[in-house]
């Protein structure tokens, strides 16, 4: 790719040293990344704790409300007479001072006596909520075995496909005559306000199995596409774990922890999803990664500028030494490569003087010509490719014994390949007439003569 020596060195040294910084970055991002994820996973679960808390107090709250209800003589003397004007009444009342959305009223055995989400129920207020139904049973029999035991029982459950934090208290006159269940429904402005108590900047999602087993999506404070998006994400999960992994959402990477709710038994499962944006939790370190964008920039350019003025302190010797040795090609001995350093290449520098005065040592005769001889069966290419570069010394003259006895159409043939190759040489035997025969002398002779014609 690079014909120059020192191009070539230049180009790799920096080539090199850019990778080793590029890795180097590389290691250092990372290393970060690692601390800032380990730091948002233990903030997650720190903050985990703090959601589950906030969520017990929603139950507290609702506990208190239906209890005071509970307490209420008029309530119960209501419930006695079978009152479901005034129950209703007492039931809305009470959900709009405690923010709750839905309200059953149950037998001791369980049966549904009163629903505000029914149509039935509903339709007395001209409220309906959704759809629920009476003369039922309660769905989730163990909250009441709970709310026997402890005076209270709250989970989180699906009703009507919607997604609700429940509590149970008894109505007690003193003993339990029946049951009270406050509902508040966890959707996105739920979400929301519970979005505000954290102390670090999370993300929250609510979802359930629905009867299929397929995960969905109750309530978020995620954009509508990002949240089908996580769910999609977590269905794919064949087990979601209690520790934060790693879910990327609308192309940014989300530190994620999915933490199950105490549902009823039987009922599906129910998970909040806290999540907190590694983008978000990145961006105080950002003039950190520009600024080591610029220390390395800078490296970059110094490394460019110490390559370039090392391959040139590597190849102008080098270059010296090639021009001395084109030099010595051309017959020239009187001028000596200078020595400028004392090192491996100046030792070589001062080697290639003494082995060019050695050769003109034994050359100082000049050479009139060179014989160069040529067997019978040499008539390839290869044989005279060498004489096309070489460059003879001046005043010397090149013959080629490429004739032999009685070989004229051979004479012919070795003296066309090496033309190919050289244009000025002279004809002689092999090995000259010295050694002959006397009886081959005409013969020589002739084929001299035959090639001197046609040459």
């Amino acid at each position: 790719m690079f014909r120059s020596f020192q191009t070539r060195l230049i180009f790799f040294s920096w080539i090199l040293f850019a990778l080793v910084e590029a890795f180097t970055f590389f290691l250092v991002q990372n290393a970060i990344r690692d601390n800032i994820f380990d730091q948002a996973r233990q903030q997650l679960i720190d903050t985990n704790d703090i959601f589950n808390q906030r969520v017990a107090a929603t139950a507290d709250t609702l506990a208190e409300g239906a209890t005071i209800l509970a307490s209420d003589y008029g309530f119960r003397q209501a419930f006695s007479t079978n009152d479901r004007p005034t129950i209703l009444s007492a039931l809305h009342n009470l959900g709009h001072r405690f923010h709750a959305d839905r309200f059953f009223l149950l037998s001791l055995d369980g049966k549904i006596l009163a629903d505000t989400g029914s149509a039935v129920d509903a339709a007395e207020t001209g409220d309906i909520v959704t759809i629920g139904s009476i003369d039922g049973i309660f769905p989730f029999n163990d909250m009441i075995e709970t709310a026997e035991d402890e005076d209270r029982a709250a989970a989180t459950a699906v009703l009507d496909n919607h997604l609700y934090r429940l509590v149970v208290v008894p109505i007690k006159a003193p003993v339990p005559i029946a049951w009270i269940v406050v509902g508040l429904e966890i959707d996105d402005p739920f979400a929301t306000e519970l979005q505000r108590t954290t102390t670090i900047p999370i993300e929250i999602t609510f979802a359930f199995k629905s009867d299929a087993g397929r995960w969905q999506g109750a309530a978020s404070t995620l954009d509508p596409a990002l949240k089908d998006e996580l769910i999609a994400a977590i269905a794919q999960k064949s087990q979601v774990k209690a520790e934060p992994l790693s879910v990327q959402l609308g192309g940014s990477d989300y530190v994620t922890l999915v933490a199950n709710l105490p549902a009823p038994r039987g009922a599906v499962d129910v998970a909040a999803i806290l999540q907190y944006s590694l983008d978000v939790a990145l961006k105080p370190y950002q003039p950190m990664f520009v600024l080591l964008l610029g220390v390395a920039g800078a490296a970059l350019i110094l490394s460019l500028a110490g390559a370039t003025f090392i391959a040139r302190s590597i190849a102008k010797p080098i270059r010296t030494l090639d021009v001395a040795a084109r030099r010595i090609q051309a017959g020239r001995y009187d001028e000596k490569v200078s020595i400028a350093q004392r090192d491996e290449i100046g030792r070589l520098s001062e080697t290639f003087n003494q082995m060019m005065e050695g050769i003109a040592a034994a050359t100082r005769r000049h050479i009139d010509f060179f014989h160069i001889p040529v067997p019978r069966d040499r008539t390839d290419d290869a044989y005279y490719a060498a004489l096309k570069g070489w460059k003879r010394p001046a005043g010397t003259r090149l013959y080629l014994g490429l004739l032999h006895h009685d070989d004229e159409a051979g004479d012919r043939a070795r003296i066309a390949v090496a033309r190919r190759f050289v244009d000025d040489f002279g004809l002689s035997a092999e090995c000259g007439w010295g050694r002959t025969e006397p009886g081959r002398l005409p013969g020589l002779l002739k084929g001299h003569r035959v090639a001197a014609e046609a040459w």
